[in-house]
Protein backbone atom coordinates (compact mmCIF):
# COMPACT_ATOMS: atom_id res chain seq x y z
CA UNK A 1 0.00 0.00 0.00
CA UNK A 2 1.16 3.56 -0.60
CA UNK A 3 1.22 5.74 2.73
CA UNK A 4 -0.77 8.53 3.64
CA UNK A 5 0.58 11.16 1.53
CA UNK A 6 -0.97 9.46 -1.48
CA UNK A 7 -4.43 8.47 -0.13
CA UNK A 8 -5.93 12.05 -0.55
CA UNK A 9 -9.00 12.08 -2.01
CA UNK A 10 -8.42 14.74 -4.38
CA UNK A 11 -10.38 14.90 -8.15
CA UNK A 12 -7.17 13.88 -9.78
CA UNK A 13 -9.07 13.68 -13.30
CA UNK A 14 -11.07 17.10 -12.91
CA UNK A 15 -9.46 18.99 -15.74
CA UNK A 16 -9.93 16.56 -18.15
CA UNK A 17 -13.44 15.85 -19.27
CA UNK A 18 -14.17 13.62 -22.27
CA UNK A 19 -13.55 15.74 -25.18
CA UNK A 20 -10.03 16.59 -23.88
CA UNK A 21 -9.13 12.84 -23.75
CA UNK A 22 -10.49 12.33 -27.67
CA UNK A 23 -8.66 15.63 -28.42
CA UNK A 24 -5.36 13.79 -26.96
CA UNK A 25 -6.05 10.66 -28.86
CA UNK A 26 -6.99 12.45 -31.98
CA UNK A 27 -3.71 14.42 -31.55
CA UNK A 28 -1.55 10.88 -30.63
CA UNK A 29 -3.14 9.53 -34.02
CA UNK A 30 -1.96 12.44 -36.29
CA UNK A 31 1.44 12.62 -34.66
CA UNK A 32 1.91 8.79 -35.10
CA UNK A 33 0.38 8.84 -38.71
CA UNK A 34 -2.50 6.30 -37.18
CA UNK A 35 -6.02 6.80 -38.25
CA UNK A 36 -8.28 8.59 -35.18
CA UNK A 37 -11.69 7.24 -34.72
CA UNK A 38 -13.99 4.97 -32.00
CA UNK A 39 -13.99 1.22 -31.57
CA UNK A 40 -17.10 -0.18 -32.01
CA UNK A 41 -17.40 -2.45 -28.59
CA UNK A 42 -15.48 -0.24 -26.23
CA UNK A 43 -15.81 3.71 -27.05
CA UNK A 44 -19.39 4.85 -25.42
CA UNK A 45 -18.67 2.37 -22.67
CA UNK A 46 -15.21 3.70 -22.19
CA UNK A 47 -16.63 7.21 -22.42
CA UNK A 48 -19.91 6.52 -20.31
CA UNK A 49 -17.18 5.33 -17.25
CA UNK A 50 -15.06 8.34 -17.57
CA UNK A 51 -18.02 11.02 -17.61
CA UNK A 52 -19.24 8.91 -14.04
CA UNK A 53 -15.34 8.94 -12.87
CA UNK A 54 -13.35 12.18 -13.79
CA UNK A 55 -14.64 14.67 -11.21
CA UNK A 56 -15.14 12.05 -7.98
CA UNK A 57 -12.63 12.81 -5.41
CA UNK A 58 -10.28 9.52 -5.12
CA UNK A 59 -6.91 8.86 -4.07
CA UNK A 60 -4.19 9.02 -6.71
CA UNK A 61 -3.76 4.67 -7.14
CA UNK A 62 -7.55 4.77 -8.07
CA UNK A 63 -7.69 7.49 -10.70
CA UNK A 64 -3.96 5.85 -12.46
CA UNK A 65 -6.49 2.70 -11.77
CA UNK A 66 -9.36 4.62 -14.11
CA UNK A 67 -6.68 5.22 -16.72
CA UNK A 68 -5.87 1.55 -16.94
CA UNK A 69 -9.22 0.12 -17.22
CA UNK A 70 -9.68 3.09 -19.74
CA UNK A 71 -6.96 1.64 -21.92
CA UNK A 72 -7.61 -1.97 -21.30
CA UNK A 73 -11.49 -0.68 -22.34
CA UNK A 74 -9.95 -0.17 -25.93
CA UNK A 75 -12.48 3.54 -27.10
CA UNK A 76 -10.05 4.32 -29.72
CA UNK A 77 -8.73 2.65 -32.94
CA UNK A 78 -5.19 3.47 -32.08
CA UNK A 79 -2.85 4.74 -29.02
CA UNK A 80 -5.06 3.42 -25.82
CA UNK A 81 -2.34 3.15 -23.97
CA UNK A 82 -0.44 6.57 -24.74
CA UNK A 83 -3.53 8.15 -24.48
CA UNK A 84 -4.78 7.32 -21.08
CA UNK A 85 -0.91 6.74 -19.94
CA UNK A 86 -0.41 10.68 -20.75
CA UNK A 87 -3.37 11.50 -19.06
CA UNK A 88 -2.25 9.63 -15.34
CA UNK A 89 1.55 11.23 -16.09
CA UNK A 90 0.09 14.58 -16.55
CA UNK A 91 -2.11 14.25 -13.33
CA UNK A 92 1.10 12.32 -11.31
CA UNK A 93 3.18 15.32 -12.44
CA UNK A 94 1.62 18.03 -10.17
CA UNK A 95 1.58 15.42 -6.83
CA UNK A 96 5.46 15.24 -7.22
CA UNK A 97 6.72 18.56 -8.08
CA UNK A 98 8.46 18.96 -4.97
CA UNK A 99 10.63 16.20 -5.63
CA UNK A 100 13.90 16.07 -7.68
CA UNK A 101 14.01 15.67 -10.89
CA UNK A 102 15.31 11.74 -11.02
CA UNK A 103 12.76 11.01 -8.49
CA UNK A 104 9.98 13.06 -10.52
CA UNK A 105 10.66 11.20 -13.90
CA UNK A 106 11.32 7.37 -12.19
CA UNK A 107 7.56 7.90 -10.66
CA UNK A 108 6.04 9.38 -13.86
CA UNK A 109 7.99 6.98 -16.41
CA UNK A 110 6.48 3.83 -13.56
CA UNK A 111 3.20 5.55 -13.71
CA UNK A 112 3.24 5.50 -17.51
CA UNK A 113 4.43 2.68 -18.02
CA UNK A 114 1.65 0.89 -15.62
CA UNK A 115 -1.19 2.17 -17.13
CA UNK A 116 0.44 1.37 -20.60
CA UNK A 117 0.20 -2.20 -19.64
CA UNK A 118 4.02 -2.54 -19.01
CA UNK A 119 4.73 -2.24 -15.44
CA UNK A 120 3.10 -4.43 -12.72
CA UNK A 121 0.97 -3.27 -9.96
CA UNK A 122 3.63 -4.54 -7.16
CA UNK A 123 5.88 -2.31 -9.25
CA UNK A 124 3.82 0.64 -9.02
CA UNK A 125 2.42 0.00 -5.60
CA UNK A 126 6.69 0.47 -4.84
CA UNK A 127 6.90 3.24 -6.97
CA UNK A 128 3.84 5.05 -4.86
CA UNK A 129 5.79 3.74 -1.47
CA UNK A 130 8.80 5.28 -2.60
CA UNK A 131 7.75 8.45 -3.72
CA UNK A 132 4.84 8.70 -0.96
CA UNK A 133 8.13 8.62 1.77
CA UNK A 134 10.19 10.99 -0.39
CA UNK A 135 7.66 13.64 0.24
CA UNK A 136 6.96 13.17 3.92
CA UNK A 137 11.19 13.26 4.13
CA UNK A 138 10.96 16.84 2.18
CA UNK A 139 8.20 18.11 4.08
CA UNK A 140 10.43 17.99 7.27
Amino acid sequence: MATDSFKLRRPWLKNRPWDVIVFLNEDLCRKGNAQHGKTSDGYEKTKVFWEAEFAKEMDIRDAIDVCLKCHRSAPFLNFNGNTFAAVARQFCQSAVEELDRAQQKAFISTVGHYVAGITSASELENALRSVSIALEKSKK
